[in-house]
């Protein structure tokens, strides 16, 4: 692959399905951005100029999508499409979805970058990173394999962000005139991203009249949940691994011995 000293460091990474739902194409809602592919775009003169994506996990978390942009075009053999897009310096990815197709880069003054191909297998989008040394526009020529005009999502930018949960039994506590503490590593589970963000807790197995209330605690923070209602959402901004210890402690009521059950939920990007 060619490469100039805008961009350096070509990765490529295949996604695969979420533990949780994502839909066919990419997750849109909310203030997500969609924009349809406008012709004439067909040459590196015609180019469209889109928004570079600028998701984060606090907003796939939250659902609202805010700095999603969600190119929607159709492409074919003989009607490549040309895009043109201002990317900030750092790690950016190319990512696909839909259609079967082959995608370009070039730099501001038209000259190739390189190139890769987009297989649709029905399982899900495919992104290709790379590293933008110097902020600068840059060009993305997309062209289908087929003869037949054909569906395509992209994202140029950011990572988009699927959703996934993972449940597993604590330690026993019994509890008898004292408080109780009941913890889980989640550190090695292997199903777990190991770049996936918490968005949210569940502690199940645990009667509502069994204890006063019950503190989580993650990475040097702490929440507290009343007894009926032992869960915790919105935590995505503060950026706890879920792949963590996690520590339950209870506060005495009854006499009882517990065997909770903790649910994280969790966002990662789609690098890997």
């Amino acid at each position: 692959m060619k490469k100039n000293n805008f961009i350096s460091n070509v990765r490529k990474f295949i996604l695969g399905a979420s533990a949780v739902g994502m839909l066919a194409a990419f997750s849109v809602s909310g203030n997500a951005q969609t924009i349809e592919e406008t012709e004439s775009n067909d040459t590196i003169e015609t180019a469209q100029t889109i928004k570079a994506n600028n998701e984060s996990a606090t907003t796939a978390a939250n659902q609202s999508y805010t700095g999603q942009y969600v190119v929607d075009g159709y492409t074919s053999t003989s009607d490549p499409d040309w895009y043109k897009v201002y990317l900030s310096s750092g790690t950016k990815y190319i990512t696909c979805n839909g259609c079967s197709l082959n995608w370009e880069l070039y730099d501001s003054n038209g000259n190739y970058l390189f190139d890769d191909d987009y297989t649709y297998t029905g399982s899900g989008a495919k992104a290709f990173g790379f590293t933008v040394n110097t902020a600068d526009y840059f060009y993305v020529k997309i062209t289908g394999v087929s003869a037949s005009s054909r569906n395509y999502k992209l994202l140029v930018g950011s990572p988009t962000y699927k959703t996934g949960s993972y449940t597993q039994s604590m330690s026993k506590v019994t509890m008898k005139a004292a408080d109780g503490e009941s913890k889980v590593n989640l550190s090695n589970i292997s199903s777990i991203p190991n770049d996936a963000i918490a968005c949210a807790f569940r502690i199940n197995n645990v009667a509502s009249n069994k204890i006063k209330s019950a503190t989580v605690s993650v990475s040097g923070k702490s929440f507290s949940l009343f007894s009926t209602n032992l869960s915790k959402s919105g935590i995505a901004s503060s950026k706890i691994k879920a792949k963590s210890l996690w520590v339950a402690t209870f506060k005495y009521k009854t006499n009882c011995t517990l065997t909770p059950k903790i649910t994280v939920t969790y966002v990662y990007p789609l690098t890997n």
